[in-house]
């Protein structure tokens, strides 16, 4: 099982409130302020499970799905905050696969930290880093998965990070907002208001789906939760 991922640097949780988020595009500071803030409060968990988007959601199986992961595969989870995503994974990896997960706040790390603990997984490794200068060499992972992961003025750069270390043939997942349709489009703004509040999240321009279908092969979208959030996934080409 390759080795190169270095071993998790966690940081003492910080006192203090922090600053909220403002403006369109916050400080990579400002963000690692309000995760590192929910982590310490405790309730960063129950946002995305009020969200639909829990430890034990049928969204998140249903992206590992997508994923056609093997026994012993090789998986990075990108922006795994609290590690609400390892489950999923593990429940198909078993222990001879290996789950990476990537976060840039200590504080979240801590607590994905605690959740391996917990669950007894031996095969699950945290990299404190920033998912847009990934600290892998090419190819070396067997699939790559996020949940929100790619809201921002840099997302493009992320895919294009997420695709370096990605093995030729390897699959991509992801958990992302699209626009809403049909009545749903009325509370669209509510919604985004809520989501750059919350996590910092801006609605990704050009849209991430149109972005994904040029570079990679059998592009899919399948719509979750009435069409609140959007699975989508892809193959790396082999050449």
């Amino acid at each position: 099982m390759p080795t190169d991922a270095p071993k998790t640097v966690l940081v003492a949780d910080a006192d203090g409130r922090g600053d909220r988020i403002k403006g369109d595009q916050p400080s990579d500071e400002a963000i690692r302020t309000l995760f590192g803030r929910q982590a310490r409060r405790g309730y960063y968990d129950l946002l995305p499970t009020l969200g639909g988007l829990g430890s034990r959601s049928p969204i998140r199986r249903r992206m590992v799905a997508k994923l056609g992961l093997r026994a012993g595969d090789r998986v990075l989870d990108i922006a795994c905050g609290a590690g609400l995503g390892f489950a999923a994974l593990e429940s198909v990896l078993g222990p001879g696969g290996e789950i990476v997960g990537v976060d840039f706040t200590p504080e979240m790390l801590a607590r994905a930290s605690r959740r391996i603990a917990r669950r007894r997984w031996s095969n699950v490794r945290l990299v404190e880093a920033d998912a847009r200068t990934l600290p892998f060499e090419e190819g070396v992972f067997s699939a790559v998965c996020s949940t929100l992961a790619f809201g921002g003025s840099d997302w493009e750069r992320l895919l294009h990070e997420a695709l370096r270390v990605l093995s030729p043939g390897g699959r991509i997942a992801m958990i992302d907002a699209t626009p809403l349709q049909g009545p749903w489009k009325l509370a669209e703004s509510v919604l985004v208001a809520f989501e750059r509040r919350v996590a910092a999240w801006e609605p990704p321009q050009p849209p991430i789906e149109q972005v994904v279908g040029e570079l990679v092969d059998d592009a899919n979208i399948e719509a979750a939760l009435y069409g609140l959030w959007a699975i989508i996934s892809g193959t790396k080409p082999s050449e």
